[in-house]
């Protein structure tokens, strides 16, 4: 139904540098400490791009630091020495078939998967089960059976029903969740190798600022199992990991098949960029 966009993003939000600069007065998303974005008029020498400056016109310049600032797309790039950027990759814009699945995280120790060891057991993760009873529960049928080539994956993390609070509950917390030295969920070895051998795979979408752990040692197991770079070379596949995402409520948007309209800023030489995932309902026939 292509009257009805679902937008997904989080949206980039800059603030003044002095609230900015202040990760307890700022109220955009935020991961990893890393800088929030910024906004304040251009100055050249004694001109200052402002109007109430004194200026005609308003000329901003914005800072931002793609992967800690709002929903965005990143590519093989991100994990290897050999700069590569996401349009440079080859995307090309276009509607994608999307798998919307709702995901409770579960203990480390009780996933029965791994990670590496940094993790701990009270960690909260997305185990390699919890994504296919999640599969399985679309009309359209499991990964292994579905006659129709998967296209996408978004995950979207919802809260146990009788446990306690891991991830934000509305669209609005999300948009201003600064996820910061919280360890939040990520995704297993086994549930990333999973996803990595979806073959018609272009893209993975998370509500979460990362698909590892926030302090994984370096190791980024579950980016290197969707990428799949090549032992010994810079290469690997053209996907996109879509991270940071904000998907509506279970009971706005119900888990199913859609059509994806991934948004990428036209920003070259980067290994990630800004990103405004849409969905649409879609009924395959």
């Amino acid at each position: 139904d292509f009257s009805r966009p679902i937008d997904c993003c989080v949206p980039i939000t800059p603030e003044s540098p002095d609230i900015a600069s202040d990760s307890k007065k700022s109220k955009q998303a935020q991961a990893f400490c890393l800088p929030c974005a910024s906004v304040q008029p251009v100055k050249l020498g004694n001109w200052t791009g402002s109007v109430s400056k004194g200026s005609s016109v308003n000329v901003d310049l914005i800072t931002i630091c793609v992967h800690g600032n709002g929903t965005h797309a990143e590519c093989i790039g991100h994990i290897t020495r050999d700069h590569q950027s996401v349009h440079q990759l080859g995307w090309k814009p276009g509607f994608l078939i999307c798998h919307l699945i709702s995901v409770e995280p579960v203990r480390f120790e009780s996933s029965g998967d791994d990670y590496n060891q940094n993790s701990k057991p009270k960690d909260w993760v997305i185990s390699e089960k919890s994504i296919k009873d999640a599969m399985g529960k679309i009309k359209f049928g499991p990964l292994e059976t579905c006659p129709y080539s998967i296209q996408a994956v978004a995950i979207r993390t919802v809260n146990p029903k009788n446990g306690p609070k891991i991830v934000p509950d509305s669209s609005d917390e999300r948009k201003s969740k600064n996820w910061s030295g919280t360890n939040p969920p990520y995704l297993t070895r086994q549930a990333s190798q999973f996803l990595g051998n979806i073959s018609r795979l272009r893209t993975l979408l998370v509500d979460l600022p990362s698909v590892d752990k926030e302090d994984d040692g370096g190791m980024l197991i579950a980016h290197k199992a969707i990428f799949q770079p090549v032992e010994g070379k810079e290469t690997g596949n053209r996907r996109l990991i879509t991270e940071s995402c904000c998907f509506p409520s279970k009971k706005e948007t119900e888990d199913g098949c859609y059509f994806l309209d991934l948004q990428l800023s036209p920003i070259l030489n980067t290994d990630a960029v800004p990103a405004r995932p849409v969905l649409y309902s879609a009924e395959l026939i």
